[in-house]
């Protein structure tokens, strides 16, 4: 993932991605069996706001695990967070059958190859525990509209793409977990609404992460001017955007 931006602005995104995406983490923790006393796993935490989530609902066993030191030096004074492991999700420092459950959280886009990933949160889960992708994205299938807002979408795709991400990771996310031997396996695509209320510092925000991606390939009028489009549906009410989401869950 690209680590050039400020560690506040990514942790912003991490929480625009956490605050759009609860409805579903609500949803998901109602159909499954976990105690408060259930040890959990987040792999690829980053700045531990999903596991902020998980801790206003009452778990306290919670780990959050990533190979970028510096997001859990900015989440080690959150005090809620009961350990934080600078590690690999490849090689987990923990023996076999230790945790209940493994999160993912818009990271297993970012890996590769994923079944290996898949694989090592398996061994560390005891039996019965369950995996659970929150939130994987498939960018191929993302919709623009009104026309003239589509060259955002595809010269973003590029950039996550050329930056090693799977553009069609979430609709995989099935599959990957019947392949690796996952039991009674659900998932679904996160619903999304639109209303006429209308953002202007999070549209800026997002748009700082735009420009990064396209910068490389158009120039700084025809950024402005694709800017001045994007703006200008919102304001009439017109623009969707809609990349599906996917969630999926598995028990060993």
């Amino acid at each position: 993932m690209r680590t050039k931006r400020m560690l506040h602005q990514i942790n912003q995104q991490f929480l625009f991605q956490a605050y759009w995406t609860k409805p579903l983490r609500d949803y998901l923790l109602k159909k499954i069996n976990l105690t408060v006393e259930s040890r959990i796993l987040e792999i690829g935490c980053g700045t531990g706001v999903i596991l902020e989530d998980f801790y206003q609902h009452g778990y306290r066993n919670l780990v959050g695990l990533d190979i970028n030191f510096g997001y859990l030096r900015f989440a080690r004074p959150k005090k809620w967070i009961v350990d934080l492991v600078n590690g690999d999700g490849f090689n987990l420092p923990y023996p076999q059958g230790t945790f209940n459950a493994c999160l993912f959280h818009y990271f297993l886009l970012w890996v590769s190859p994923v079944d290996l990933i898949i694989k090592e949160a398996i061994r560390v889960l005891k039996d019965n525990g369950v995996i659970i992708a929150l939130a994987e994205p498939d960018y191929l299938a993302r919709i623009d509209y009104p026309p003239e807002t589509q060259k955002i979408s595809q010269i973003q795709n590029h950039a996550l793409a050329q930056s090693g991400a799977d553009l069609t990771a979430g609709r995989k996310l099935k599959e990957l977990f019947a392949s690796n031997g996952l039991k009674n396996i659900m998932g679904g695509i996160f619903g999304q609404e639109w209303s006429n209320q209308f953002s202007e510092e999070q549209f800026n925000f997002e748009w700082n992460y735009l420009q990064d991606d396209l910068l490389p390939h158009l120039s700084i009028e025809e950024i402005t001017k694709l800017k001045e489009n994007d703006y200008q549906a919102y304001i009439e009410n017109k623009r969707i955007l809609f990349i599906p989401t996917f969630w999926a869950i598995g028990w060993v």
